[in-house]
């Protein structure tokens, strides 16, 4: 009797259990199909009223991001230093340039700190701010006759044991790069005359070759093209697509996981974000992701959701919001409004709070505003 009451109970309990496994991998697979979208809460950052642009780094590498950012209107070059607990301290980098438009950091000198570099706008000066390891910057001015500098970017361009810097002059219609000799000395290389008002460019292996091509857009023509490094620092163009409409936004990442490298952008005038699918021998083919993003001004990537491939990032001016496109796979995209409320800057993925997930720095006008956008998800 004791055996038949056992072999009832054990039966009972399995039953039980396979159907708690039952409504468990139900409630997984609703989850997992479900359109859960990411939240988030938006943070202001005090400082100048005017942004143009913003980047990031841990500029006094105590484990955290530090943010970065120019005024055009204000001339200022500033950032914000990140506490650990997200509260930011304001310190001005140089009020002496004026118009300013764009900043980046990397250790220009190899002495182990963060330097910085910056452009000045109409004032054409390329500006190297130099740390001095307790994060008290020095300008110096690399050069001062590049006609209407509107970006840099910084990498190693000639595989040394230095970081070079890539330059876009849109009054000249010149990408260059500068080489740099140690010392706090850059040669100029001019890598072509003929992109018009370049505006944005940068460094990355786009042919998997080991060094570093350059990807680049003008906007009037607009034009999204990159130039393949022969290894010698001879660079061959590759026009990826060319339209009258104001392209205003360029960056490549391999959204299909194919194992070679994709690129999205946007335009301003044609209200469309984009992807192009790098297929074989430097071909793509084209993809509309949205037609309908009014004023689409910028775009960047990386993985939102956290889902292993590769999300699309956008802000619009015309219709003030703030958008990802899920990457399903399948070469298909889902959106997602973040916002209504932020009138088109540019935005960067990044882990502000290091709770491993994504956030979002940017700045927007009309008004103005520095913010960046906590994941709560």
């Amino acid at each position: 009797m004791l055996n038949k009451k056992l072999v009832i109970g054990l039966l009972g309990i399995m039953l039980v259990s396979s159907l708690i496994i039952v409504i468990t991998w139900l409630q997984i697979a609703s989850i997992s199909n479900s359109d859960s979208r990411i939240s988030y809460i938006k943070h202001p950052i005090l400082g100048p009223p005017s942004a143009t642009h913003i980047s990031y780094s841990d500029i006094d590498q105590d484990g955290d991001i530090d943010l970065l950012r120019t005024s055009y209107h204000d001339n200022i070059f500033c950032w914000w230093e990140n506490s650990g607990s997200e509260q930011f301290t304001y310190h001005i980098i140089s009020n002496n340039f004026e118009e300013v438009q764009n900043i980046e950091a990397a250790d220009m000198d190899n002495d182990g700190d963060i330097d910085l570099v910056g452009t000045g706008g109409l004032s054409n000066p390329i500006i190297l701010f130099e740390n001095d390891g307790s994060q008290t910057f020095t300008g110096h001015i690399l050069i001062d006759t590049f006609n209407l500098v509107v970006w840099v970017s910084l990498g190693n361009i000639d595989n040394d044991t230095d970081i070079d810097i890539v330059a876009c002059a849109s009054g000249d219609d010149k990408l260059s790069w500068f080489e740099n000799q140690g010392n706090l000395t850059f040669t100029e290389r001019i890598v072509t005359t003929s992109l018009g008002r370049a505006w944005e460019a940068y460094p990355v292996d786009m042919d998997y070759d080991g060094d570093k091509d350059l990807i680049a857009l003008g906007t009037i023509p607009g034009e999204i093209c990159w130039f393949e490094n022969d290894g010698t620092q001879n660079f061959q163009k590759h026009i990826v697509y060319s339209t009258s409409e104001m392209t205003h936004g360029v960056v490549a990442t391999d959204f299909d996981l194919d194992g070679d490298l994709d690129i999205a952008g946007c335009s301003i005038t044609g209200d469309t974000v984009d992807w192009w699918e790098s297929i074989e021998n430097f071909q793509y083919t084209h993809h509309i992701i949205d037609n309908n993003f009014d004023g689409a001004n910028y775009v960047n990537c990386g993985d939102i959701d956290l889902d292993g491939d590769i999300d699309l990032l956008a802000s619009a001016s015309g219709c003030d919001q703030l958008a990802y496109w899920e990457n399903l796979g399948d070469k298909d995209f889902r959106k997602h409004i973040i916002t209504t409320n932020f009138n088109g800057g540019r935005i960067s993925p990044v882990d502000i709070d290091n709770d491993l997930d994504i956030d979002i720095i940017g700045v927007a006008r009309n008004p103005w505003e520095f913010v960046w956008f906590e994941n709560i998800s």
